[in-house]
């Protein structure tokens, strides 16, 4: 049986935005509602990312920052980078350009991260 893809709309944005090209990548499910604070209440957002992102799977979900709190971003990482995930696939805004200027206009489009990349280990025993 084939798993339907999953959008993970980290947040509601505060504005209308149109998702109908991260759509094309599976069904779209937020997780925090527009009104709510991330940044005010840590461990509850870990808790709440923790609870919706249980059934993503690499192979075919990802998630999608459209706005509100950047910190619900982060903590995104954090949480599936400590449920044991190597990658994962963000939806990232890409702005079309016409002669080099933004046209407003866009569309998500997928950028598959690895969470094992660079050696911040490094950094700390300098």
């Amino acid at each position: 049986m084939n798993k339907i893809p999953t959008v993970y709309l980290l947040q509601e944005p505060t504005s209308d935005k149109d998702l109908s090209s991260a759509a094309k990548h599976g069904r779209i499910f937020p997780i925090i509602r527009s009104e709510e604070k991330p940044s005010s209440s840590i461990g509850w957002t870990i808790n709440k990312l923790a609870e919706a992102l249980r059934d993503y799977d690499p192979s075919c979900d990802s998630i999608c920052f459209a706005g509100g709190d950047p910190m619900v971003l982060f903590l995104a990482g954090v949480v599936l980078e400590r449920m044991g995930f190597d990658e994962v696939t963000h939806l990232v805004w890409n702005r079309e350009r016409v002669d080099g200027q933004k046209t407003g206009q866009g569309f998500y489009m997928p950028k598959r991260i690895s969470m094992l990349e660079g050696n911040p280990q490094h950094f700390i025993n300098q």
